[in-house]
């Protein structure tokens, strides 16, 4: 490898690193994957919970939908109101959108309501289960790692969410992370993009053990 070449490669891996090393430290977990208000490209998502304590998480993903009011008609004839739900369409969302939905705010602090780049104000969301919970209990006092593939994910807004349980099982944190998900188009392959995602992952893994040793 040339040293014009080798020098970008040894900065974009120091960014990495930097962006692993800069989570909240007042957070016994913190989410590595997906990151919060990314865009995927992908049928496959890839989650990995970082724990800097002993304590146990539970994690769950889940598939944002809308609910929309419908008149439905039953066996016996009556009418009745329903709630169908539908997934939510992520195309259009940009990273700005998912910054706004993260926030968990529907106005800004004037009383303005904040809307996405659609126009449209911020939805209530209904938090469909896409993948069931997991505990996971880090056995070390030392950084650890909860990292799942998960496969068959189609486009739509997917949300993380990480919950540290004390003993009770009561939850003493949650942390949340949301991914637009969007049809898989061909792009330019770089160096990086031909490493798979969980070798970088497990690359990077390890060099942060090696760090905090």
């Amino acid at each position: 490898m040339s040293r014009l070449f080798a020098r970008p490669v040894k900065i974009a891996l120091a960014a990495m690193l930097a962006v692993f090393l800069a989570f909240d430290s007042a957070f016994a977990a913190s989410i590595v994957s997906p990151q919060d208000s990314s865009i995927a490209y992908s049928d496959s998502l890839l989650v990995s919970v970082k724990l800097s304590d002993t304590k146990t998480v539970r994690i769950t993903v889940y598939k944002e939908q809308t609910g929309e009011e419908k008149q439905v008609t039953g066996e016996d004839g009556s009418v009745q109101t329903e709630t169908v739900y539908s997934d939510v369409d992520a195309s259009k969302l940009t990273v700005n959108d998912l910054s706004a939905i993260a926030a968990g705010k529907k106005t800004d602090d004037s009383g303005k309501l904040i809307t996405l780049s659609t126009g449209d104000g911020i939805p209530d969301y209904h938090d469909s289960v896409f993948a069931e919970s997991v505990e996971y209990t880090n056995q070390t006092s030392g950084i650890g790692f909860y990292t799942k593939k998960l496969t068959d994910v189609k486009p739509g807004l997917y949300k993380v969410v990480v919950e540290t349980l004390e003993k009770g099982k009561d939850v003493s944190e949650t942390v949340v992370s949301y991914t637009a998900v969007k049809e898989q188009q061909e792009e330019k392959k770089s160096i990086f993009e031909s490493i798979s995602q969980s070798s970088t992952l497990k690359f990077l893994q390890n060099l942060l053990r090696g760090l905090f040793k």
